[in-house]
């Protein structure tokens, strides 16, 4: 039988380096707690910059116009970068907290300057930081008023009347196709059908006061509008989009409506109430009856009051004399056109208003009618006032 050999006794040495040891060891597993601590923070740290400040995309450099509006702070900056290319499109930044969070870090929140700039998906976020830390550029530009229910042809001349250089027919024929635009559903929607137009982006060049540059192509002008209508049909307070597909209507029917609506309202009331009338006959499948695409049809710059029947029965997908339902665009219609084409006053829905007319030329009111007897009335009543 083998037997155990007893342990040998420890040295004084041992002793001593074990008691070291002891009194060590709790200090060393610390110390190596932190430092395994600090390189995960370190390898985390290392994946959001690589993942959240590196470009959106190095290998595109192609130029993007950006604005900073006076006033923004960072946060409005962060979500202009990252929707700067449109809906479902990669922006300028790929995350709208961590350019805000480095910013604010960098203590350059304050820095950010309002300008126009040009910035690319190959920029980085220091780099795009410390390009809108420096101001915009000096390009000269020309500030021009797009006016509520202008049509494809006003604005025309309104650009060959501005100080950018503007080329008419190009931009006519650009509006007319429609084809170099398909990037937007709702252009590439209306191509796809086969309604015939005049201008397949009539109602989608967005009115408002815009910045062009002196050398922006047609092509520049046109996408900056366009863009405006996706931010206000999209992105706005409201999405219009959403009410929309509720009310069963697709965007190029409530865009038809609202240039109609545009057209023959003019006081804020009326917009809604004119609204509710052409619901209610939508609703009833009555034609809506509208002069106001007549005045499209006949290029008529000032709209005439009374058209007689023959030229109510001329022969247009735009006349809603003899066409069923909202037909298409006539002009190009502001927010409030918008909104009120899917938003009728619930009031004159429900009352049963068929009719309206002019009733006052000054100030644009319109009177209303339940019944076509009193709306003969009320034109008889109001005629002289035309």
């Amino acid at each position: 039988m083998n037997e155990k050999k007893p342990k040998a006794a420890l040295t004084a040495n041992q002793k001593k380096i074990r008691k070291v040891w002891q009194t060590a060891r709790p200090v060393a597993i610390l110390l190596l707690s932190v430092l395994i601590a600090f390189g995960g923070i370190y390898l985390t740290v290392s994946i959001m910059i690589h993942k959240y400040l590196s470009p959106v995309d190095a290998n595109d450099a192609t130029p993007i116009e950006f604005t900073i509006e006076s006033g923004w702070g960072a946060s409005t900056i962060a979500k202009h970068l990252f929707e700067a290319c449109g809906e479902g499109q990669k922006g300028l930044i790929t995350n709208k907290a961590v350019f805000k969070i480095y910013v604010d870090f960098m203590g350059k929140s304050k820095e950010l300057r309002a300008g126009t700039y040009f910035l690319s998906k190959n920029m980085d976020v220091p780099t795009i930081i410390d390009v809108l830390c420096k101001g915009g550029t000096n390009i000269p530009s020309d500030r021009v008023t797009i006016p509520e229910g202008t049509t494809v042809e006003g604005i025309a001349e309104i650009l060959a009347k501005s100080e950018i250089q503007f080329d008419k027919e190009r931009f006519l024929e650009l509006c007319k196709s429609g084809t170099n635009f398909t990037k937007y559903s709702f252009i590439e929607a209306i191509i796809d059908s086969d309604t015939e137009r005049y201008y397949v982006l009539e109602g989608y060049l967005f009115p408002d006061t815009y910045d062009f540059f002196m050398n922006a192509t047609t092509e520049d002008i046109i996408t900056k509008m366009l863009d405006r209508f996706e931010n206000v049909f999209f992105d706005g307070e409201v999405d219009f989009s959403e009410i929309a597909a509720q009310r069963g209507m697709s965007i190029d029917e409530v865009i038809a409506l609202a240039t109609i609506i545009e057209r023959e309202a003019v006081v804020k009331e009326d917009f809604y109430r004119v609204s509710s009338v052409f619901h209610n006959r939508l609703n009833n499948d009555m034609k809506l009856q509208s002069d106001a695409p007549l005045a499209y049809i006949f290029r008529e710059n000032d709209r005439k009051l009374l058209y007689s029947e023959e030229e109510k029965q001329v022969d247009s997908p735009y006349n809603t004399y003899v066409n069923k339902g909202v037909t298409l665009p006539i002009c190009n219609p502001g927010k409030q056109a918008i909104d009120s084409a899917l938003n009728p006053d619930t009031e004159y829905v429900t009352g049963g208003y068929f009719y309206f007319c002019l009733k006052d030329k000054k100030t644009g009111a319109l009177a209303y009618a339940k019944t076509l007897e009193e709306h003969n009335k009320n034109i008889e009543l109001y005629r002289d006032n035309w």
